[in-house]
């Protein structure tokens, strides 16, 4: 079983878009600044000192480049991504039948853009939230260690012990039905 590097990638933008909108209300403002005087990180917005005692100015400009206003740009751009490589095509008798029959993916799964499934593009950028192919996870119910699911579960029986959004996407997954489509729990 290959770890599916679409949901990974929805699941690590949620939440990189959660901490890093968190981090904005806290400090006032997501647009930070690095003072090198003072060695203060400090909000844009108000000049409220947010981190204090950075000595080392290499520490600090990195803190000013990935405050939470860059954060959340580069989400949305990774959103924009997703978007375009994810965005659902009609195949009529093998052949898609959109773009005035320009396009020829096979699969409704294949990528609209490149036509692979796995899309390397996804993949690629999955990789930069910490995905891998390869990657293993330990059963949140029993400890097993297993190849990742969005489920969080080794199997069936382990996601059925006690009642969780998702459970007709997992039921499907684990009987071996197919991948989840979307994110899990959406109400799309």
């Amino acid at each position: 079983m290959t770890p599916d590097p679409l949901a990974f990638l929805r699941e690590a933008l949620d939440r990189a878009q959660a901490r890093a909108e968190a981090a904005a209300m806290r400090a006032w403002s997501g647009d930070w600044e690095y003072d090198h005087m003072v060695h203060e990180i400090r909000d844009l917005s108000n000049g409220n000192e947010l981190a204090h005692d950075v000595y080392f100015p290499e520490i600090g400009h990195h803190i000013e480049a990935t405050n939470p206003a860059a954060v959340l740009r580069r989400i949305a751009a990774d959103r924009k991504i997703l978007e375009l490589h994810t965005t659902p095509h009609t195949v009529v008798d093998g052949f898609c039948v959109e773009e005035d029959g320009a396009c020829t993916h096979r699969g409704e799964d294949d990528c609209v853009i490149c036509g692979q499934q796995p899309c390397e593009t996804l993949c690629a950028l999955a990789e930069g939230y910490g995905w891998a192919e390869d990657m293993t996870m330990a059963c949140s119910v029993c400890g097993a260690v297993v190849p990742w699911n969005p489920f969080t579960t080794c199997s069936w029986a382990c996601f059925d012990t006690e009642t969780r959004d998702g459970a007709p996407e997992a039921l499907a997954y684990f009987m071996g039905l197919g991948a989840p489509e979307g994110p899990i729990g959406d109400p799309e």
